[in-house]
């Protein structure tokens, strides 16, 4: 498939068709360059799946950064938005001006690698317990965050989850009334 492997592909999720090859597909292809024109005929025999089960494997880039007491992450859906999340995350922090500190976890870390959504889950939250402190606010943005973060060693009043970033009033609003509550 032109330089990319299909294993490759599989591992993104891609669901890859082949034609079946048959005596008649072989032969016409082999004799395709003695004439001028290739004749165009139906194929009895559809296209066949590599793979019939094929499992969707974990695939993913969730962007972070840290701006002194905030621990932001932020899924690739919410990405268009994310000078917004950073102005809330300003917020959080009083508006003092700090530089963040960028990341990005990329799920799987080994391209290619056999895993699962148990392993990506367990990875990313080992990631998150390693960086977050105790006196941290975790800001987290998109739908793919949430079902990846689990909060056991998260108080409920540290946590600020967004399925998106506000832009309403009364979304903003309800917003602003947790950062109140949060950052005193």
């Amino acid at each position: 498939m032109f330089g990319v492997s299909l294993e490759y592909l599989r591992g993104l999720g891609i669901d890859v068709w082949t034609h079946k090859q048959t005596a008649e597909n072989v032969e016409e292809s082999r004799a395709a360059p003695l004439i001028g024109k290739p004749k165009i005929r139906q194929s009895r025999n559809e296209a066949t799946p590599l793979v019939a089960d094929a499992v969707v494997r974990p695939n993913f880039t969730i962007r972070g950064f840290r701006l002194e007491r905030v621990f932001a992450l932020v899924s690739e859906e919410a990405l268009p938005d994310m000078s917004l999340i950073l102005n809330i995350a300003w917020a959080i922090n009083r508006f003092k001006s700090i530089e963040s500190d960028d990341f990005d976890f990329v799920w799987p870390q080994v391209e290619g690698s056999e895993t699962s959504w148990d392993d990506a889950i367990h990875a990313f939250n080992a990631f998150c317990q390693f960086r977050v402190r105790a006196e941290d606010v975790v800001l987290t943005v998109g739908e793919d965050v949430a079902k990846l973060l689990t909060r056991k060693n998260l108080s409920t009043d540290q946590v600020i989850a967004l399925d998106s970033a506000p832009h309403d009033a009364t979304a903003k609003h309800e917003l602003w009334r947790q950062i109140q509550v949060l950052a005193p």
